[in-house]
């Protein structure tokens, strides 16, 4: 049975840490919810529900942009290649699988407003599919929106870009681990040799987990013998991280801030998967769902507004045990960054 944890707002400096946006959404307003401590604010607003909608659409037959990421034909991987943008992490579609790290198929859409107001996004079209131009436009607005709201009244924007994000995670840890199989298996020795270590860096925990450290036990994670007191100490070592996890969860997010993006905005349908945020002293789950919007700050924020990045992860069942889940793990993703 998944871990449940009821959602207990912290309290820092008199304010939640995760609270509920009543106001109108006007210049300046979000930013001072977040200047007094909330690490998310939860904003319920008809256009994030609308974008929702156009992208996923979970009942057969579907025809929604994004239903094609979801469809369990026998095509898929074959489309999702044909979609995917060599070299780019930003936009297309993709494949993310390292145990401990990530786990996912995405699409993506990066969104960009030329001089003459009209939109470009990266890429042009999914399988012959534009994107439609009401969701960039209400995409687009909304995250305005939400930048405006976030800097000070008198601030100017900086130069940015919007992104739609549809993120599907597997069921379970379990899964994941047979895909990261799947996707080893085939590839050569050299590729084999740098997907072991990009696991050890994924989970490596507290004096491991410190950059130049952890690069370097990458390497010595790959030599027999060595490897097993490395992975035994990072286990004693992980009770005092910040990868220290409940019972029957692995982490599939490791504990991260959004470093290529200004403002990062949350809508969900998840089972088996968990977001926390964390409050400067544990972890809090953040309640996600399709139609209530939860807003973070993330590390491209200007350092003078003095907001900080909002820290989390992600959390997933190990093993479902027979179950079989009422909701899929999708995560839809608006984001803003800095144009370049």
């Amino acid at each position: 049975m998944m871990i449940e944890t009821e959602v207990r707002p912290a309290i820092e400096n008199d304010h939640p840490t995760i609270q509920r946006f009543e106001d109108a959404l006007i210049p300046g307003k979000l930013g001072t919810y977040f200047h007094r401590g909330s690490k998310a604010i939860l904003l319920d607003d008809p256009r994030a529900a609308w974008i929702w909608k156009q992208m996923i659409d979970l009942a057969p037959p579907s025809h929604t942009l994004g239903s094609e990421i979801l469809s369990p034909t026998t095509d898929f991987l074959f489309r999702i290649a044909r979609n995917h943008i060599a070299g780019n992490l930003r936009a297309g579609d993709m494949l993310r699988f390292i145990p401990g790290g990530i786990g996912h198929v995405a699409r993506k859409i990066v969104i960009n407003r030329k001089e003459n107001g009209q939109f470009e996004t990266l890429p042009r079209h999914f399988s012959g599919s534009t994107i439609p131009n009401n969701l960039q436009d209400t995409a687009w607005n909304l995250m305005t929106d939400i930048l405006r709201s976030t800097f000070p009244v008198q601030a100017a924007l900086p130069a940015y870009k919007v992104s739609i994000e549809l993120l599907k995670y597997p069921h379970s840890f379990e899964e994941i681990e047979h895909v990261d199989s799947l996707l080893r298996d085939s590839c050569g020795e050299w590729a084999r040799i740098g997907v072991a270590m990009d696991t050890w860096k994924a989970q490596a925990a507290g004096l491991f987990d410190v950059k130049f450290i952890r690069d370097c036990t990458a390497f010595a994670s790959l030599l027999p013998g060595l490897n097993r007191i490395l992975y035994t100490t990072n286990r004693w070592m992980i009770p005092y991280s910040k990868k220290s996890i409940p019972p029957g969860t692995s982490i599939i997010g490791a504990p991260h801030c959004d470093g290529g993006k200004i403002i990062t905005a949350l809508l969900s349908e998840r089972a088996t998967l968990t977001t926390e945020v964390y409050t400067g002293n544990k972890w809090e789950t953040l309640p996600l769902t399709s139609d209530l919007l939860a807003i973070l700050p993330s590390a491209q924020l200007d350092p003078q507004l003095e907001i900080s990045p909002t820290l989390h992860r992600i959390l997933i069942k190990d093993r479902l045990n027979g179950e079989r889940p009422v909701k899929p793990n999708i995560t839809l993703l608006l984001t803003a960054s800095l144009q370049g």
